[in-house]
């Protein structure tokens, strides 16, 4: 008889490796195709990014150089000696209509303004000056000049040879031009985190850069000269665009930040992750159900070993489980150890039970003695003093005190005689302080059903007097508040000392919980008792705010406070 494969082989034949190559190639193939799309429309919005850029260019030099042709076409039959007055008004009307040109001037070869608009102000020297020089020598093209910054504004010079007076005499045109909103309109493009525009002459001098400049950009842009090449300058991956201006010989380099299809990559690379784990959830989702149909005999297995958990099964009628060999092999064993594991389960909860009454009792039973002795000091010193009445008062709230905490040996009273325990600490010490510090006691429910275990309040107050008011110069206060909070009763006890630190918060939070650690006794006390008795349902937590106070708040289940019995 051929034996049964395992569940874990059947599981891992049939449906892994299907699972692994799905995934696998949905995975593969959804990255490339996003891969490929994304650096094709990038590149593409990169190109139409550069153009418009390079046409804002050409369209304003275009204009520039139309300006100085139109110029040059005016004066090359007129006598500008005799025709100031005209050709005057002629450049004031061209100002007037171009407002990127700010100056106009025709200067003779001597370096002497023969005419300019209105309000033109001569340069001195003008034959020593690169614009003059440089048109003078060569006399057919334009000469563009860097652009200058100048009290937030952007400029640069077009200079160039003219003839007028019927072509019989030559000059040097000088145009200034207004390159500001050109600029501004360049700072508009987006070209991404550190992208800019870099703009050389035709000796790869820098004329004009929108951002900062690096000097490796030069020599990149030598290597390509016109195109498009992926550069990397100061670790940060760039598209170089470059391209001549039209009837300039400036080169422009449109720099735009590349890094941002890889920065959209590696989003897709992370959505792409997160999908395939949600689609590994769902294909474990599917192996579980189809697991379910070849695991029928486990459910019948897990059904009964459920009832171990609440110790309701009968070991004498356990069921011999059929199905894959795991399942039978377990099912035996599961029978086998049902028997012991009654036993034992019986055996342990009645020892954990001991466990839990002797720990309740002896944590009730760490009583500070140091407050009988204090306690019994201020008596005597007030009998001494001749005053009777307090002491007498100090006696019989003593004795209330200790009769309550004695209890006849309960460990559940009334919440109402816990109350009424920590009122009588709280005027022992009010007696030996006098006006140090006052207290305040806030019912706001009606607690006469319910019960508490004793001695939970009286080492929080005590607590708030030594840590908390201490060290204030009277004025002292503290405030206990019963109120309902959802399904848990609240009991707040608030001091307006110091406050404690963060660090000292979290240092009092670790000791409280940590069994091993005899710190802060008397927190830690009450809350190891709230969770002996009540369980996880019951909590102590700390609010502290530094020159401002400390609450101490405790939580019971109502439920359990409705209990008079002890565990």
């Amino acid at each position: 008889m051929k034996k049964p494969l395992t569940l874990k082989i059947q599981l891992l034949v049939t449906l892994l490796p299907i699972f692994f190559i799905f995934t696998l190639i949905v995975s593969i193939v959804s990255y490339s195709l996003f891969y490929t799309n994304t650096r094709s429309y990038t590149n593409n919005q990169i190109e139409q990014s550069s153009y418009q850029c390079l046409n804002n260019y050409e369209t304003f030099f275009n204009s520039v150089i139309d300006t100085s042709n139109s110029i040059e076409r005016k004066v090359s039959n007129m006598d500008l000696i005799n025709h100031q007055d005209e050709i005057t008004t002629y450049l004031d009307d061209l100002l007037s209509l171009q407002s990127e040109l700010s100056n106009a001037a025709i200067y003779s070869l001597e370096g002497e303004v023969i005419a300019s608009n209105l309000n033109y102000e001569s340069v001195t020297n003008a034959t020593t000056t690169d614009w003059f020089i440089n048109a003078n020598n060569n006399r057919l093209l334009n000469f563009f000049s860097s652009i200058d910054y100048l009290d937030g504004l952007y400029g640069f010079t077009l200079s160039k040879y003219v003839t007028y007076n019927t072509e019989q005499e030559g000059g040097i045109l000088k145009l200034d031009f207004d390159f500001t909103n050109v600029i501004n309109l360049i700072s508009e493009t987006d070209l991404g985190n550190g992208g800019h525009i870099t703009i050389y002459d035709n000796n790869y001098n820098v004329v004009y850069c929108s951002g900062i400049f690096n000097q490796k950009e030069t020599e990149l842009v030598q290597d390509v000269v016109l195109g498009s090449k992926i550069v990397r300058l100061d670790n940060v991956e760039y598209n170089m665009y470059i391209s001549t201006l039209s009837n300039t010989r400036w080169k422009v380099a449109i720099f735009t930040n590349y890094e941002s299809i890889s920065s959209t990559l590696s989003n897709f690379l992370i959505i792409l992750i997160i999908l395939t784990i949600v689609i590994i959830v769902v294909e474990g989702g599917i192996l579980y159900f189809v697991s379910t149909g070849i695991t029928n005999p486990i459910r019948l297995l897990k059904r009964e070993m459920s009832n171990v958990e609440s110790l309701k099964f009968n070991p004498n009628d356990l069921l011999l489980i059929k199905g894959n060999k795991e399942v039978i092999e377990l099912s035996k064993s599961f029978n086998q150890m049902m028997k012991r594991i009654d036993e034992l389960a019986k055996k342990n909860i009645e020892e954990e039970e001991e466990k839990r009454k002797s720990e309740l009792k002896a944590l009730q039973n760490q009583i500070n003695p140091h407050f009988l002795y204090n306690t019994l000091d201020s008596i005597v010193y007030l009998i001494e003093k001749k005053d009777n009445e307090k002491a007498e008062e100090m006696i019989i709230a003593l004795s209330k005190f200790f009769r309550i905490s004695i209890s006849k040996g309960r460990t559940i009273i009334p919440l109402e005689k816990e109350i009424e325990h920590v009122k009588y600490y709280l005027l022992i010490q009010k007696i030996r302080f006098g006006k140090s510090f006052s207290y305040n006691i806030d019912i706001k429910i009606d607690i006469s059903k319910y019960y508490t275990i004793k001695l939970i309040l009286q080492p929080l107050v005590e607590n708030a007097i030594i840590h908390g008011l201490k060290e204030l110069e009277g004025n002292g206060k503290i405030n206990i508040e019963v109120d309902k909070e959802d399904d848990l009763i609240k009991i707040s006890i608030s001091d307006n000392g110091f406050g404690i630190l963060p660090s000292k918060l979290n240092e009092i939070y670790e000791n409280m919980k940590d069994k091993t650690k005899n710190s802060s006794v008397g927190l830690k006390n009450v809350y190891q008792r709230l969770k002996i008795y009540y369980g996880e349902k019951a909590d102590l937590k700390i609010i502290s705010d530094l020159d401002i106070g400390t609450t101490i708040i405790i939580y019971i289940p109502i439920s359990e406070a409705l209990k008079n019995e002890e565990k």
